[in-house]
């Protein structure tokens, strides 16, 4: 009777399925080894990823799962043993957790506590293989930073080169010079928006128009216009990990202009409703129920309409334009709707003056018993450690007990950051939050400019999805999803007090 086996194929780039290690290369061997040993395949998974731990592998994960559901598969073939896992987790989950031994057919263990040792010692090693890597890469692009290189890949306006010729035998090295063609069209961007009369989304399509799209042959989304804005790769200097020095390479813009563009996006950050020298009441917070995308402003001949992006290319929104004024008119009805309506608030108000000191004392306590239990759970997992490098405690039962302790102090860790988050300062911003919620209608209709109006709601609401030419949900910044969220009028008085206390979510 023939062993049921599966087969795992990997490379670790895209750029290796055809050379070296290839996948076609590693399937003859598989093949091979299997009919020569009485293994019958029953699927083949094959992918082009890393394998270094916490690495996203869905072939890996969909052959763990059938041999969850296939009790009947006692084999795992690959090539190499570094070709499956480069890190010990993996490699237990498959031979311990679902008894699946692993088999690299280059290089075939005896199934022996020798052979197995060995094979536990080669993984760990592949492991320490990539750490040292990583570390000579990370001194090597120190080293090319302090010397004023560019580390990362060349910004848009800048390409790569390769330097170095193969005859003498030095090392190829990549060096920076200016695409003179994109290099004006960042240029224009950067003057364009200085004068404050365009969008980041207004730069996007005109660099579309004028020759740069994304690799995927589509505009560059405003947040990497923004980014491209604020690097100063482009005044000359080169960056990494956050520090910044004198770099080797031209620059495109000057210091003057770099500074303007910078002030006009902290400026239009404040006002997320401002286009140019116009603000839009709801502009950055209509999210189109149709298409899913985001919807800007824009005033034609025949007035102001606000529409949904229209990505090159993209097939349109089937929804019609709305005009600013109909949308804006239904946004103000709207506020005196979504309000804490005034006896809400006076119940959660007191709910909150009488349960404040028991809330607290309850945050203490709990905060208290974290303290506490947190060294301990540290020391249960150190004692773990050694036991189990002695010897004295197999895999199964290290494992499992390892990853609940790991889960526990996740879970500590997060709860007492939560509550620590306002500390005793919690119940004074939640009555504030109250009241705030309270005169949302009030605040609104005092507030005399659009750009007034506009800082009203962008304090409570997050986004508000538009149907047709309707405005039907909203969604809002927290603590007000508590207050005035569908969620929280369904809520108890003592339910939302507690969770604008961080100490449980409203229902």
């Amino acid at each position: 009777m023939t062993t049921q086996a599966v087969a795992y194929i990997r490379v670790s780039s895209e750029g290796q399925m055809n050379s070296g290690y290839s996948m076609p290369q590693q399937e003859n061997r598989i093949r091979d080894f299997a009919a020569s040993n009485g293994l019958d395949v029953v699927a083949w998974f094959s992918e082009a990823r890393s394998a270094k731990p916490n690495a996203k592998r869905p072939e890996w994960n969909k052959m763990m799962a059938l041999c969850r559901e296939r009790p009947d598969i006692k084999v795992a073939l690959v090539y190499k043993d570094n070709r499956a896992t480069r890190n010990l987790t993996d490699f237990a989950a498959l031979d311990e957790g679902l008894g699946v031994r692993l088999i690299a057919v280059d290089d075939p263990l005896p199934n022996t506590p020798r052979g197995r040792f060995n094979q536990v010692v080669g993984i760990a090693g592949g492991r320490q293989f990539l750490e040292d890597l990583s570390e000579w890469v990370t001194l090597g692009m120190r080293g090319k930073f302090e010397a004023g290189g560019i580390v990362t890949k060349a910004p848009i306006g800048y390409r790569n080169v390769a330097r170095g010729a193969a005859a003498t035998g030095s090392a190829r090295r990549s060096t920076v010079i200016v695409d003179e063609a994109k290099a004006l069209i960042v240029q224009r961007a950067f003057e364009r928006y200085a004068t404050g009369d365009f969008s980041l989304f207004d730069i996007s399509l005109l660099m579309a128009e004028e020759g740069h799209l994304n690799r995927k042959g589509k505009y560059v989304l405003p947040d990497n216009v923004r980014d491209m804005f604020q690097n100063p790769t482009y005044i000359g200097m080169t960056r990494w990990h956050g520090e910044v020095r004198p770099g080797l390479h031209p620059p495109l813009v000057s210091a003057e202009l770099f500074d303007r563009v910078n002030k006009t996006l902290v400026e239009r950050r404040r006002e997320p409703g401002e286009k140019g020298s116009k603000t839009y009441l709801l502009r950055g917070l209509l999210r189109c129920d149709a298409c899913g995308g985001s919807m800007t402003a824009e005033t034609k001949t025949r007035g102001s309409y606000y529409h949904c992006f229209q990505t090159p290319g993209a097939p349109k929104c089937t929804v019609p334009w709305s005009r600013v004024d109909d949308l804006d008119r239904q946004m103000a009805l709207l506020v005196e709707d979504i309000r804490l309506p005034p006896e809400r608030a006076v119940k959660i108000l007191g709910t909150l003056r009488a349960r404040s000191a028991d809330v607290e004392r309850e945050r203490q306590t709990r905060l208290s018993m974290i303290a506490k239990r947190l060294p301990d759970v540290a020391d249960e997992l150190d004692r773990l450690v050694t036991a189990y490098a002695a010897g004295k405690i197999p895999d199964r039962p290290y494992l499992a007990v390892k990853d609940e302790l790991v889960l526990e102090t996740a879970r500590l860790t997060e709860e007492r950051n939560r509550l620590n988050a306002g500390g005793e300062d919690r119940p004074a911003e939640a009555e504030r939050a109250v009241r705030k919620a309270t005169d949302l209608a009030t605040r609104f209709a005092e507030a005399h400019s659009v750009a007034d109006k506009k800082a009203v709601l962008t304090t409570f609401i997050r986004r508000i999805h538009v149907q047709g030419k309707v405005l039907v949900r909203i969604e809002y910044h927290e603590p007000y999803q508590l207050l005035l969220g569908s969620a929280a009028h369904a809520a108890l008085g003592d339910d939302t007090v507690r969770a604008l206390l961080g100490l449980t979510n409203a229902t």
